[in-house]
């Protein structure tokens, strides 16, 4: 998943589509149902990985 603002992109992926041990922290509960539209966003530039690049393969 990823979400972009003010130049810089977030993202996160669901380590259990993962197969074998990713590596990443631990896991964190999530129930972006019960959040506002400023909470979740707050929550993604707290807690997603910033700056990320999405490269094709073959470039």
């Amino acid at each position: 998943m990823t979400y972009a603002q003010a130049a810089r992109v977030y993202a996160a992926v669901n380590a259990a589509c993962l197969d074998g041990e990713p590596g990443f922290g631990a896991v964190l509960p999530v129930s972006p149902q019960k959040l506002g539209a400023e909470e979740k966003t707050a929550r993604w530039r707290e807690l997603w990985v910033p700056d990320v690049r999405i490269v094709s393969a073959g470039n």
